[in-house]
């Protein structure tokens, strides 16, 4: 048996990505009805406010397309079952960060960097991985204000998600 080296993950994006984003649908399948319309937002689905890729509507749009007419039930399921992990995972966070733990504050950014990444939300798993990182090498971070860009960026990707679902926008 051959060793294989291991696999990490880059985000990576084409240069056109901000100025046009993919779009489709979620296999055609309408939004779940519900789910709470997310507040109305000027900007793409999957874009915050400067431009950057919040989410990365492929990795849903795969998803929904491998479970055809079952997509909307159950992406309608993850997405609230990401958000309540999402806010379980922050309160795991403030504990650390009240602990003066930043060993906890790594261990719940690497949990979060992979959720994050299988949702997804590529801008908060990158920053997962740069706190992750900054943890791993001694840094002294201040982890209050980790703390406060994980929180940020997980709010910036429930909006994203919500917002793409309910546009019914993702790359199949």
């Amino acid at each position: 048996m051959t060793a294989r080296a291991p696999v990490r993950f880059v985000p990576t994006r084409p240069a056109s990505y901000a100025a046009d984003p993919p779009r489709g649908t979620l296999s055609g399948v309408p939004p779940d009805p519900t789910i709470p319309e997310p507040p109305p937002d000027s900007g793409s689905p999957s874009e915050s406010a400067v431009g950057d890729p919040v989410v990365d509507p492929s990795v849903l749009g795969a998803l929904a397309a491998r479970l055809g007419e079952r997509a909307t039930g159950f992406l309608a399921a993850l997405l609230d079952t990401w958000q309540q992990e999402s806010r379980q995972r922050l309160a795991e966070l403030d504990a650390a960060v009240a602990d003066g733990k930043a060993a906890g504050v790594g261990r719940v950014a690497h949990s979060m960097r992979g959720s994050s990444a299988a949702m997804g939300a590529v801008r908060l798993s990158e920053a997962c991985g740069q706190v992750e990182l900054a943890v791993r090498t001694g840094e002294t971070p201040d982890l209050a204000a980790l703390r406060d860009r994980l929180a940020a960026e997980v709010e910036l990707a429930l909006a994203a998600l919500g917002r793409l679902h309910h546009s019914g926008r993702a790359v199949g």
